[in-house]
């Protein structure tokens, strides 16, 4: 791994790189369970932000969902309250940045409610905040995705996301 980095680290695309890379090295952490595989993929997801250049500033919302994602991840498998808070501010800040009518709004807005759902979820608490903030997210989400045709299976995967918060 440490070759291909330094292969890359010159290039114009060295943040989407860096990125799919992380992406790639965190399913190796999905098959394996190896703690050293997630700690690679997070390092690159965070090379990834700081390696965006002025003229890809606009994909840093794709980069925050990725890691958001993958420290969701990291909470579940070994329980690291930090990994989900950091999670689930790092992917608000996904949201903010992504446009309403971006193709990844809904895939963004799917990894938020799956966060905050967690978070609720571990609250105990039956109405939390976590809950309400998901919920609006999610119906936020899918109100903005009626005006424009994509992807069916996006829109799917955020109603699932929001109705296992409602069962």
């Amino acid at each position: 791994i440490s070759l291909l980095v330094s292969t890359i680290e010159e290039h114009p695309m060295c943040a989407i790189s860096y990125n799919v890379l992380g992406w790639i090295i965190f399913r190796y952490f999905e098959e394996t369970n190896t703690p050293a595989h997630i700690e690679e993929a997070l390092s690159l997801q965070r090379e990834a932000l700081t390696k965006l250049t002025t003229s890809q500033i606009h994909e840093k919302h794709l980069n925050l969902r990725c890691l958001g994602a993958q420290l969701r991840c990291r909470h579940e498998k070994f329980g690291d309250s930090h990994d989900l808070e950091e999670s689930i501010s790092v992917v608000a800040e996904a949201i903010q940045l992504c446009p309403p009518k971006h193709v990844d709004r809904l895939i963004t807005a799917t990894v938020a409610v799956q966060g905050l759902h967690r978070k609720h979820f571990l609250s105990g608490i039956l109405n939390s905040e976590y809950l309400n903030q998901a919920l609006h997210i999610g119906r936020q989400a899918i109100a903005e995705s009626e005006a424009y045709p994509f992807s069916n299976l996006r829109r799917m995967s955020l109603l699932n996301a929001v109705a296992g918060i409602l069962i």
